[in-house]
């Protein structure tokens, strides 16, 4: 004898034959039935059918007859996500800042150059040398490499004077490092904040330390026993007396340079964020 039950989704009728063992099956045993008409299929308890020609079992979800209005509402719903809630903050790529950063190393550079020319009478700015010839950053670095026993004596002299001795050169090599890291950052189009500030108030400390060190040298060689020429020692003021009577204003160079850098660094600290007011 055919059963009858109805589609929950296209609401027509459909007869079916139950399985022969109806009698063995258990009471919550649903048999499961294909909707000819619309495909859906969906299961039938048999025990119901037993007591009522006709049953059918609810099914949880109804089906979607019109995706239309759904989309619509989703659309609707997405547009008032914003844009890029879900995106990082948009930066900016600091290419202008590491091309600044790049110009200071650039400056240190050619103030040795210029220094160790000077310094080797290649390069001949007459009578006086107003202090470019004390930069001898690259004269240090050839010392260093071909007459490492004339190197190593500064520091067998004092610790000290040789430590002062090399100043120039750390000053030097660090702006070969800040061009180096700048020209990366601005392949990458990125800009470091925190290193950048660092770098430039070891730097600008440094080129003090340049500007110092023939006095710290000179008082080192006058109160070392043993020293072949007995000089004066110096002190803050009569150094500076000395240094403007001489003209050597280029001696201030590394130092004014590396402030200039530190002081751009400084600046550079703000965020390179861009503002939503702009974005859109």
């Amino acid at each position: 004898m055919a059963l009858y039950t109805r589609c929950p989704a296209c609401k027509s009728e459909i007869a079916f034959e139950p399985p022969k063992n109806i009698a063995n099956l258990p009471e919550d045993y649903k048999h499961r039935i294909k909707c000819p008409s619309c495909g859906v299929t969906i299961g039938v308890r048999l025990n119901i059918i037993e007591r009522q020609p006709v049953g059918e079992t609810p099914l949880a979800l109804q089906p979607i007859e019109d995706t239309s209005s759904l989309s619509a509402q989703y659309n609707t719903a997405s547009n008032t996500v914003p844009a890029r809630s879900l995106d990082k903050p948009a930066k900016k790529k600091g290419t202008g800042r590491n091309i600044m950063m790049m110009l200071f190393a650039l400056l240190f550079i050619a103030l040795g150059a210029i220094s160790y020319l000077v310094a080797n009478g290649t390069l001949g700015i007459g009578e006086k040398t107003y202090g470019l010839d004390s930069y001898s950053a690259i004269e240090g670095w050839k010392t260093l490499v071909t007459d490492f026993d004339t190197f190593k004596a500064t520091f067998e002299f004092d610790t000290v004077y040789g430590i002062m001795c090399m100043m120039p050169m750390i000053s030097f090599t660090l702006a070969g490092v800040t061009f180096i890291v700048a020209l990366i950052s601005a392949c990458g189009k990125k800009y470091g904040r925190a290193f950048n500030f660092i770098w430039s108030l070891i730097v600008f400390a440094v080129g003090v330390m340049v500007v110092f060190a023939p006095m710290i040298q000179v008082n080192i060689s006058s109160n070392t026993s043993g020293a072949l020429v007995e000089l004066p020692t110096y002190t803050l003021s009569s150094y500076f007396k000395d240094i403007f009577d001489s003209q050597s204003y280029c001696i201030f160079a590394p130092a004014a340079l590396g402030f200039l850098q530190f002081l751009f660094s400084l600046f550079f600290l703000k965020s390179l964020k861009v503002k939503s007011s702009k974005r859109d």
